[in-house]
């Protein structure tokens, strides 16, 4: 008969830092906001082009892209704010 163990519970080695910490180092990473800055412009050029061109896509939902490139872009330049109030 086997005896009963509990399973142990995974642990997040962060080296010492808190998991919010290490976040924030990654979103404020330099390549990371490049990235999102990119992504951020290629949504919105795709959105542009929804919304000026006759698609099969409704005009609400080219809306709704344009948005969200636009969103994605704002969010790089909040990145690059907090990484600068972030610097040693």
């Amino acid at each position: 008969m086997a005896s009963w163990r509990p399973i142990p519970r995974p642990t997040l080695d962060c080296g010492g830092r808190d998991p919010l910490s290490e976040f924030l180092s990654f979103v404020t990473a330099r390549s990371t906001i490049i990235s999102i800055a990119i992504l951020g412009a290629i949504v919105s050029l795709i959105g542009g082009y929804l919304t000026r061109r006759p698609t099969k896509v409704s005009p609400k939902t080219a809306k709704l892209v344009l948005r969200g490139g636009y969103a994605i872009s704002w969010t790089s330049v909040a990145a690059f704010i907090v990484a600068g109030f972030m610097a040693d």
